[in-house]
């Protein structure tokens, strides 16, 4: 009969939809904790930058990681720091709200 191999051809196409859809929620999944060590990695650097008097480099750094994680509240507080120290004030109180905004706790 034609409708088994037709069925079976659909559950074929249904299996390899799923299984496509797995492996693109894998590979978002993936993509994702690479963003997130990414900027934790950037975090590292300005900070670093930051103690090391090079506040400049560490802004490039902090904003990178804003990039890659927006709603990382502790890059917003340090790149709030970092603009006071280069008085930049206005840019200091918008990560300051940035990160509160984040997590309203963080203080």
């Amino acid at each position: 009969s034609t409708a088994q191999p037709a069925a079976a051809a659909d559950a074929c196409v249904v299996q390899s939809s799923e299984s496509a859809d797995l492996a693109h929620g894998e590979l978002l999944e993936t993509r994702a904790k690479e963003r997130k060590e990414r900027a934790k990695a950037h975090m590292k650097f300005g900070t670093l930058a930051a103690r090391s008097g090079k506040l400049e480099k560490a802004m490039e750094h902090y904003h990178k990681a804003i990039e890659l994680r927006p709603d990382y509240a502790v890059a917003h507080h340090n790149a709030g720091g970092v603009c006071q120290r280069l008085h930049r004030f206005d840019d200091a109180v918008k990560h300051y709200e940035a990160a509160v905004s984040i997590k309203p706790t963080f203080v």
